[in-house]
């Protein structure tokens, strides 16, 4: 039974707003954020949020023998080259030990502060939560933890030899989290925090040029094919493609999660590319040049 955040994953899910059989149809948007979920999330009628119904059983057999990136590569914070290559070929790259044990301590300890106090601040309780999202600045700073993450020996030569630079600037911090019982998917985005440059021949759009933004996600947690890993789409961030709905994902899309990989690694994603935070790791940098 794996712990996140001092919530029990693997037990049934004592909080009643998460007892739901049905969420709100998909146009009472409203309702349906309350809740934590979006729009283009798919309901799961008739479905209760209990460790042992049928559905979740099921879903978590799937899950235990499908679920995650085939031969997906850990890197060790000093193989930089690789952890650099592997970032730039895929969109992402997974690093682990990026967290001492006792900064990782620290960190899960700042995990209970920041999630109770985003659960306490705003309406009844939701299944995802941006633990920024609590805060007055929308960032998480003001945690001392959270500065201990910007400038780390096994994190900084990667971001540099990424951005091929020391030239970049720390633009936020927050983080993310689900409860038990959020059995839906999120949709596939990116997380563009930026403007598209003018190109009045129209050539080009960010998704040709260098990467702008760099977001690395610290893992609270092991993940496994069941507890919630990130999904991501490898190559995606240079790709014109038009992004696929939840229902005309393929398969092997719902399957792409970084796993297993231990408590303490790093993910470092291009924002560009296509992921979807299942979001049991919910401390994330993201820097830019």
């Amino acid at each position: 039974m794996a712990a996140f955040a001092g919530v029990k994953i693997g037990g049934p899910n004592q909080n009643p707003w998460g007892w739901f059989t049905e969420l709100p149809a998909n146009e009472d948007n409203a309702a349906r954020h309350q809740v934590g979920v979006t729009p283009n999330d798919i309901p799961r009628t008739g479905w209760t949020r209990e460790y042992d119904n049928p559905n979740v059983c099921q879903l978590r057999d799937y899950l235990t023998e499908n679920n995650g990136i085939p031969g997906l590569e850990l890197c060790e914070p000093h193989e930089v080259e690789k952890a650099a290559k592997l970032f730039h070929r895929d969109g992402f790259v997974a690093v682990r030990d990026c967290l001492s044990p006792e900064l990782l301590a620290e960190m899960k300890a700042t995990t209970d502060r920041a999630i109770m106090q985003a659960i306490e601040s705003g309406p009844p309780p939701e299944l995802r939560y941006s633990i920024g999202g609590s805060s007055a600045s929308r960032q998480w700073f003001h945690d001392d933890a959270y500065c201990k993450i910007i400038d780390m020996p096994t994190t900084t030569p990667i971001l540099e030899a990424i951005f091929g630079s020391s030239d970049y600037l720390v633009g936020g911090a927050g983080g993310d989290c689900a409860l038990p019982g959020a059995v839906e998917y999120q949709s596939l985005h990116y997380d563009g925090i930026w403007q598209e440059p003018y190109d009045a021949q129209g050539k080009f759009t960010l998704k040709d040029y260098p990467v702008p933004v760099v977001t690395i996600n610290f893992q609270m947690c092991d993940t496994d094919p069941t507890n919630g890993p990130i999904r991501q789409i490898p190559g995606t961030h240079h790709s014109h493609e038009p992004m696929p709905s939840l229902a005309e994902e393929p398969a092997w899309m719902k399957l792409s999660t970084v796993c297993p990989a231990p408590a303490g690694t790093g993910i470092f994603r291009d924002n560009r590319c296509w992921c979807a935070r299942s979001n049991r790791h919910p401390f994330h940098l993201s820097a830019s040049r």
